[in-house]
């Protein structure tokens, strides 16, 4: 067949337990950003190209049951944080490690595993994926392939590869290769997008939030498009960040190349800070140093606090030896997007949308104060004026609730705040009338209250109803927003009995904070017996972590 299979959001996906006597082929789908449904899609449409049935399901509405009976499964996987399971498919990974889980027995599997190679488990949820499918005695037909953020070029060679390998059997236990023997046996030519759509930005504002004495800066940067954009209140914008010219300075310095000025141009728009595992194995190999040699060795575990707490330059000095150009290209990679919260409601403009962005700083291991990449672009070293390309993106599992009456409890601390901004700006312009609750936290009320007089001007106008706040330094003993949801649980808990959703966003350690305490919070004698397990499964509990 002719032609070619295009990942987008339209592709209509379908749920429900396989079949293994029609041979139908399960495309299942793990996803954080819509990048491992896209690849899903693909993976089904260039199965029907074959000629073969299929059905493309995402984890988070099927349980390892619905999958075990199938006779083949080909599964993209995503992984979020430290190679843990997107929000959504936490519950499929939990069941299928259950020691009540089904077995898979017979069932042919293939895995591509998607993350970003900075994390040392970056492709951790796809890997335990296949671990466990194998160990419930299912047959891997491929070995597990990941893929870096800049997935597309991996994943459209691993469809046609992969496929045709999961094509029902035949008689003599092999595969057909066309599914139903009326295929051609070539599929279609594979286009994998990226979700969402790209616009041209101009930075037309740069607004400081912190107050006098703040130890990081909050900054509202408002973008102002090319054309109007298609998002809703909660989608993200991706933007690419430059690097700081004396980090690039600092890199070539380290590796003897500071003369080499075509090099120094193109190091604006790679990614020169992230070291990687990758990145200390292959130094090791080239130095022979015996510390890097055990710090390769050492495991993810051993290697995430180096990794986190030192920049390429750092692992190039610590043994010095003088690259070529192409060698040093060789260590490099793209640099990754940054994905902001939009913290603007559409209904106010669709051109011009606000974002706000949070100082990155950390002590490094030598000391010395180092500030975020993107941050440090977008806070400080881009000019106001200054023109770049930028993705908006779906995020669709944190949109406000179709019905505009269902009450909402928004838990944002620190920057996690940006799209409950946003979601409260839509309420205003669209009359809900739905009760708004939110809790914000942060270091000091003098310099941190971040939006201040939009919330109270929210709660004059009855937008917002109630809001809660945690200032941790404002006092001896720290008090975060877990703190105050714990101090609110009565309350709480009949909002939620009243039929509230529950919205978070922020760091992840926050998010596992805030969870437990609404697990508290939310206890048998209270909000009706509905647990997180309940609110999750009635797709009530939203989370945006970090």
């Amino acid at each position: 067949m002719s032609g070619a299979v295009t990942a987008d959001r339209s592709v209509i996906l379908t749920t429900g337990p396989a079949d293994a006597a029609s041979g139908t082929l399960i495309v299942a789908y793990a996803t954080e950003s819509g990048n491992a449904r896209g690849v899903a899609a693909a993976a089904g449409a260039y199965a029907a190209s074959l000629g073969l049935g299929h059905r493309v399901v995402d984890l988070a509405e099927v349980a390892p049951a619905d999958l075990a009976s199938a006779a083949s499964l080909l599964v993209v996987a995503a992984t979020a944080g430290e190679g843990e399971a997107p929000e959504r498919s936490a519950g499929f990974l939990a069941a299928l490690l259950a020691d009540d889980a089904p077995r898979f027995d017979g069932v042919r599997f293939a895995v591509l595993a998607l993350g970003d190679l900075a994390y040392p488990t970056f492709c951790g949820h796809g890997e335990t994926l296949d671990a466990r499918l194998a160990e419930l005695g299912g047959i891997r037909m491929a070995e597990l392939v990941r893929c870096d953020f800049d997935y597309q070029a991996d994943a459209s060679g691993w469809i046609p590869r992969t496929v045709p390998l999961l094509a029902p059997m035949t008689a003599t236990g092999t595969g057909t290769g066309t599914g139903t023997g009326t295929g051609t046996g070539a599929g279609a030519a594979i286009t994998l997008e990226q979700p969402g759509e790209e616009y041209e930005a101009v930075l037309a504002e740069r607004r400081e939030l912190h107050g006098e004495g703040a130890e990081r800066r909050s900054v509202q940067l408002t973008l102002e498009l090319d054309r109007d954009a298609s998002f809703e209140a909660g989608d993200v914008v991706l933007i690419t960040p430059q690097n700081d010219p004396a980090v690039i300075d600092d890199l070539l310095e380290a590796v003897g190349l500071s003369d080499h000025e075509a090099l120094r141009a193109e190091l604006r728009d790679l990614d020169i800070t992230s070291v990687t595992a990758a990145h200390v194995a292959a130094w090791a190999d080239r130095t022979g140093d015996p510390g890097l040699r055990t710090l390769a060795a050492a495991g993810p575990g051993a290697l995430a606090g180096y990794l986190g707490t030192h920049r390429l330059a750092d692992l190039l000095r610590s043994v010095r030896t003088r690259l070529t150009p192409n060698e040093f290209r060789s260590l490099l990679r793209a640099q990754p997007p940054r994905s902001y919260s939009i913290a603007s409601s559409p209904l106010v403009s669709r051109r011009r949308l606000d974002l706000l962005v949070a100082e990155t700083s950390w002590r490094a291991s030598d000391g010395g104060q180092r500030t975020g990449v993107a941050s440090g672009d977008l806070i400080d070293r881009r000019p106001i004026g200054s023109r770049f390309r930028v993705r908006i993106a779906p995020n669709e599992q944190f949109r406000l609730p179709a019905d505009p009456s269902t009450p909402v409890v928004m838990i944002g601390p620190g920057s996690g705040v940006a799209p409950f901004r946003g979601f409260l700006q839509e309420r205003r312009a669209s009359g809900a009338s739905g009760a708004a609750w939110l809790f914000f936290g942060h270091r000091r009320r003098s310099s941190d209250y971040l939006y201040e007089h939009e919330w109270q001007a929210a709660l004059n106008d009855g937008t917002l109803q109630r809001i809660d706040l945690a200032f941790s330094r404002d006092q001896e003993q720290k008090v975060y927003v877990q703190h105050r949801i714990l101090d609110r649980a009565d309350e709480l808990a009949e909002w939620i009995a009243s039929g509230a959703e529950l919205y978070i966003c922020g760091d992840r350690a926050m998010g596992a904070a805030v969870e437990q305490a609404l697990e508290s919070a939310l206890g048998p004698s209270r909000s009706g017996g509905t647990s997180l397990a309940d609110l999750r499964a009635q797709n009530r509990l939203h989370k945006d972590t970090y």
